[in-house]
């Protein structure tokens, strides 16, 4: 048989167990270090392989080395000392109140940061979903000579009129982080199904296989409570989206139950050189049915900031 046609497979990802900012963050690279970086944070309580592999190869056989990671305290990476419990948490929200959160956004801005200063990247793509999509524009905000672009995916600003989650959606949020083992995961598949994409569902087999997945490389429930009280003390973000000087793209599902439609549009409205695509069908999650679409996307922004930086070269000479 003659394999002289076939196409070569794609090569594995590079796992690094990286310092930053004084912590360590696990961490994959795709693609060669000569091509320009692409920084994909996560969302709460989501580990790096939330990032669909065919996204990551997707955009590293398109010429750019992407590199996704563990936030601190998620899985690999690590997980923080004397934070509050998640029966802390539970018996404090019973009173309306939250503990004190033992980092902030703005310290999970500055692991990126160390992350890039650690790989000896001078300028990225800075992409981020959901939390990940604020501690991106956090980074942004405060390092914009750091930045190529910024993508805000699935997030907001914020604000306190912001349009919420439900409160069966979150009375559900709250039941799955009080569980453990198999009553978290079927506490787990109970939430995924109230806020996976209407138009890309996954089967009943794929769901518990992807979350188990997800249990079997780590298991810290905690770390999904802290990640909650550093989104809460961060508060309204506004002051920062009006900072940014990067190029922006904000990506948001039509069908999103977690962090409504509304709020892409208002983040959008909110960063002075933003630009909205929507998601026909997207809830919050990434199907891998959507890659195609948001590569697309994500490649067409990347190559305009790209000119965009040349042609301001070629002015200052």
């Amino acid at each position: 048989m003659n394999h002289s046609s076939a196409s070569p497979a794609p090569a594995l990802p590079i796992r690094r167990a990286v310092k930053a900012n004084g912590i360590v963050l696990q961490t994959e690279i795709f693609g060669s270090s000569e091509h320009p970086a692409v920084l994909l944070i996560m969302g709460l309580g989501k580990q790096l392989i939330a990032w669909p592999d065919s996204l990551c190869y997707r955009l590293a056989s398109s010429g750019f080395r992407v590199i996704r990671f563990d936030n601190r305290d998620i899985g690999l990476s690590t997980k923080a000392r004397n934070a509050p419990r998640v029966w802390q948490w539970l018996w404090a929200s019973l009173r309306g109140t939250y503990p004190p959160a033992p980092y902030s956004l703005e310290d999970m801005a500055a692991d990126s940061l160390g992350l890039l200063d650690a790989l000896a990247i001078d300028q990225a793509h800075i992409v981020g979903v959901s939390m990940g999509g604020m501690i991106a524009q956090i980074l942004c905000a405060t390092q914009p000579g750091r930045v190529l672009s910024l993508t805000s995916m699935m997030s907001n600003t914020g604000a306190a009129e912001e349009p919420v989650a439900s409160k069966p959606l979150a009375r559900q949020v709250g039941r799955q982080r009080g569980k453990s083992g198999e009553a978290y995961l079927r506490e787990a598949i109970k939430t995924q199904r109230m806020i996976q994409s209407p138009a890309f569902p996954l089967s009943d087999s794929d769901l518990e296989a992807k979350l188990r997945a997800e249990m079997a490389r780590s298991f810290h429930p905690a770390g999904s409570l802290h990640q909650f009280l550093a989104v809460q003390q961060t508060g309204c973000r506004l002051h920062y989206l009006e900072r940014i000087t990067a190029r922006t793209l904000v990506i948001h599902g039509t069908d999103d139950p977690l962090v409504p439609p509304q709020c892409g549009k208002r983040t959008a409205q909110a960063i002075p050189l933003a630009k909205l695509h929507m998601i026909d069908g997207l809830g919050h999650d990434l199907p891998e049915a959507i890659v195609p679409e948001l590569c697309d996307e994500l490649i067409g922004h990347f190559t305009r900031c790209a000119q965009g930086h040349s042609a301001h070269r070629k002015e200052d000479v």
